[in-house]
């Protein structure tokens, strides 16, 4: 993977962009966990690397974010915030809209257009290289994109932090440029699923794929899966999938346990309970990888 992509820094250079507004930047937005919320408007947060569920339940302003994740410095020791406050809020406030009416759609029979499926992936792609899961990845196509600049050193330029933010904040876009240019061999079906009550669960790396996409384009291609709610699913898939029942919904909270860094959040206790104790179970049994091919079967 690489990226060529030609930054103008002069759109920095306005004032309203040279502020520093906020701190706490949310790489799953609010308006995302606000979906996965109890009665109270609270979660329970289950902490990976300490193996516990917290007792203090959290507010969704609370939970998947990071200080400065996307502060940047400008000019001097200005820093702005502009990453976050304006170019990453006007992609949340997009998608929110689409995911509302996701959330609120009769799930058996779906009347949502074409056009909001596709910006709804859209999104999903951006919210992939938004992630700390994908921070290694991301880094590692920074260093091997080709930079060309005729007044600054290349190598000064990618070592440049502010400049990895901003560069960072474009894979998704080269993505979707990668995945419009690639021939389509299937036609992918997207699916909602409801169930009666509260069983799904939220983690910092939300996206189920079947298989881990490699190259760009295959963003595209493979099947996927993601919990738009405690008690809906949305999928994409080139095979329809069977019936998705209860025992495929706790092995999907076993595998976002699983593929997440830190933190998993959850409506209800006793669920998050059980998806720890259902991840706990894989993992004794060795079939943690097979989840996937189990969860889109």
């Amino acid at each position: 993977m690489g990226v060529h992509k030609k930054i103008n820094v002069q759109k920095l250079r306005s004032e309203h962009l040279l502020k520093k507004n906020s701190t706490d930047h949310h790489y799953i937005p609010i308006f995302f966990s606000k979906g996965f919320v109890n009665s109270h408007g609270l979660l329970y947060v289950y902490d990976k690397n300490k193996n516990e569920i917290q007792t203090q339940q959290k507010s969704p302003k609370s939970v998947f974010f990071e200080a400065d994740r996307n502060t940047v410095d400008v000019i001097g020791t200005q820093q702005s915030s502009a990453l976050e406050d304006i170019y990453y809020k006007k992609i949340d406030d997009e998608a929110s809209l689409i995911i509302r009416k996701l959330r609120n759609e009769v799930a058996d029979n779906p009347h949502v257009e074409i056009g909001d499926i596709e910006h709804f992936l859209r999104f999903l792609i951006k919210l992939y290289w938004r992630i700390p899961a994908t921070d290694i990845t991301s880094s590692d196509v920074i260093d091997r994109t080709k930079i060309m600049s005729d007044s600054i050193s290349p190598e000064k330029l990618r070592d440049d932090q502010t400049f990895r933010k901003l560069l960072r904040s474009q894979i998704a876009y080269h993505t979707l440029k990668q995945i419009e240019l690639s021939p389509i061999d299937t036609i992918s079906t997207p699916s909602l699923r409801q169930f009666p009550k509260d069983i799904f669960v939220l983690g910092d790396n939300p996206l189920v794929y079947r298989t881990a996409p490699k190259l760009f384009r295959e963003f595209g291609e493979t099947d996927l899966m993601i919990a738009i709610s405690s008690s809906r699913i949305f999928s994409l898939t080139s095979v329809k999938m069977k019936v998705f029942e209860r025992s495929k919904a706790m092995m999907y909270n076993a595998f976002i346990i699983h593929q997440s860094l830190r933190y998993v959040v959850c409506s209800d206790r006793n669920i998050l309970t059980e998806a720890v104790t259902s991840y706990n179970e894989c993992i004794r049994r060795g079939d943690l990888l097979q989840c996937p091919d189990m969860i889109f079967s």
